[in-house]
């Protein structure tokens, strides 16, 4: 591994103002925007600095996430997908509500859709149908198990034992089952 392997492939300097204002703090900034340069070591122990300085080699680094303060699209006109694909991954829903939150609320983007079974959401042949989110449609959904993000044959989840059928009770409406836990699963 070498670090040209890991630098991304962009396409182009952003040209649109980020629409994104810092908030301050009485400590000072809550955040800045990132640098094209900015970047977190991949192995930053001290042998590895040590190796570097002696090699004159450039360390393996990541690119940093973070807001830029010239972005490629304007958030006016975009619409955004999100796609979750793997299956369950606990605290998922608590990062699709803030996406969307983030979104909507500081990039101002009004149009987030959810592509349901993964890549396959993309495939026309399919048919699925997007869902749309808004800050209100995901107000809770860190409360739920949304089981239309995840693949189709949800009985092989119950059949692996991820899902516990014994442990789903039907709701009076038979759209909501609840988990012994607590945790309430939507059927859609």
């Amino acid at each position: 591994m070498i670090h040209e392997d890991f630098e991304v492939k962009v396409l182009g300097n952003g040209t649109i103002k980020s629409p994104l204002k810092p908030s301050f703090q009485p400590e000072g900034l809550s955040f800045g925007f990132i640098g094209k340069d900015d970047r977190i070591l991949f192995d930053a122990s001290l042998e590895q600095f040590i190796h570097c300085q002696k090699t004159g080699e450039i360390p393996i680094s990541f690119e940093q996430a973070g807001p830029h303060k010239l972005i490629y699209f304007d958030p006016a006109k975009t619409k955004v997908a999100i796609v979750t694909c793997g299956g369950l991954c606990p605290g998922l829903n608590n990062v699709i509500r803030s996406i969307v939150n983030q979104l909507y609320y500081q990039y101002n983007v009004k149009q987030t859709i959810g592509i349901r079974y993964g890549y396959e959401g993309f495939i026309p042949s399919y048919n699925h149908s997007v869902i749309d989110l808004t800050p209100q449609s995901v107000d809770n959904i860190h409360r739920y198990v949304r089981l239309n993000f995840l693949p189709k044959n949800v009985t092989k989840f119950v059949k692996l034992g991820v899902i516990d059928h014994t442990k789903l009770e039907q709701n009076t409406n038979g759209l909501m089952r609840q988990f012994n836990s607590g945790n309430k699963v939507i059927w859609k």
